[in-house]
């Protein structure tokens, strides 16, 4: 499978990423033509943003941002019990991607973990509304938030490595406004914990 594209399970209501591969292949035949579907517009796909001025790249990253998570909540196939799935572009073919990301491999338990964790913030903390769709809630794929991978000043997750550092996106009260759960673990065998949330790891 193509680095940019990754699978989608929708889990108990929460819609999240994972690295698995699809298995049957009608439903691989089926979600694959909604990924050959999907349009983040000429002007990623050309690179042209790169001779934008920053707010207009802005402006096009935002279009396309919003290309991605509407196909990402409006998508999938039904397989069983509840779980349905999608293959959708991950972010990483958008324009300026942090080069000190690490790549999280997590343990079926630390995924499971994750999920718990998330989900539990997003509704009974955040007391955000469940949707018709359930929550929408995956790693980040906006490359001005994971730009904390490559800044030397790490704001709220400050004190920790990258391998130790992960962001999370969800769905606001708001229909298709997003804001960021920053994580944070003391090492690889150590439980995810959320630091903040809010719209940028600067804030305090």
């Amino acid at each position: 499978m193509n680095k940019k594209y990754k699978y989608i399970a929708v889990l108990g209501g929460i819609i999240i990423l994972s690295g698995c591969s699809l298995r049957n292949s009608e439903i691989n035949t089926s979600v694959q033509g909604l990924v050959n579907n999907i349009d983040t517009g000429e002007v990623m796909q050309n690179n042209v943003i790169e001779n934008l001025s920053a707010e207009q790249q802005d402006v096009e990253l935002n279009k396309a941002l919003a290309t991605l998570k509407t196909t990402r909540k409006t998508g999938g196939e039904t397989i069983k019990d509840g779980m349905s799935t999608s293959i959708i572009p991950n972010g990483a073919d958008l324009p300026n991607q942090p080069k000190n990301k690490p790549e999280f491999n997590e343990s079926y338990n630390s995924v499971l973990q994750l999920i718990a964790l998330t989900n539990d913030y997003v509704q009974n903390v955040l007391k955000i509304p469940k949707r018709s769709y359930g929550y929408d809630i995956t790693p980040a794929v906006d490359p001005r938030i994971l730009a904390i991978y490559d800044d030397k000043d790490k704001g709220v997750a400050t004190g920790y490595t990258n391998e130790n550092i992960e962001i999370y996106e969800y769905e606001t009260e708001v229909d298709d406004s997003y804001s960021y759960l920053f994580l944070v673990r003391d090492s690889k065998e150590s439980p995810w914990k959320i630091i903040h949330h809010g719209t940028s790891y600067k804030e305090q």
